[in-house]
């Protein structure tokens, strides 16, 4: 066999060896391709859970807000509650003071 023959020999081995190197390359591409689309995917969710976090923690503000305000609430009608209780008590105080005045108006006068 002559170098001429060698050369076509080796030549065809590496036209082989170039045929399966850009198949391995159009699979790796094909992989990086895929790999890209998952990467885009996740990332989407990603910005998606994190829409959803941003509601809950506005949401979750907003609760505060209305538990500060129930708060208040529960104070202002504590406070009024109690000056309620105050007024009746001494309303009653008031009442029974009068209802003791008429009494002793009504009997008969025994200093006479």
């Amino acid at each position: 066999m002559g170098y001429a023959e060698q050369a076509v020999q080796h030549a065809n081995l590496a036209k082989e060896q170039a045929n399966h190197a850009f198949n391995e390359a159009e699979r790796s591409l094909e992989s990086a391709e895929s790999a890209n689309r998952a990467i885009t995917k996740a990332s989407t969710k990603v910005t998606e859970e994190n829409e959803l976090v941003q509601q809950a923690i506005g949401q979750a503000k907003q609760a505060e807000g209305f538990v500060a305000q129930s708060q208040v609430s529960v104070q202002v009608a504590r406070s009024k509650a109690d000056s309620a209780y105050n007024l009746a008590v001494r309303g009653n105080k008031e009442l029974a003071y009068r209802r003791d005045q008429l009494v002793r108006l009504n009997q008969p006068a025994s200093s006479f």
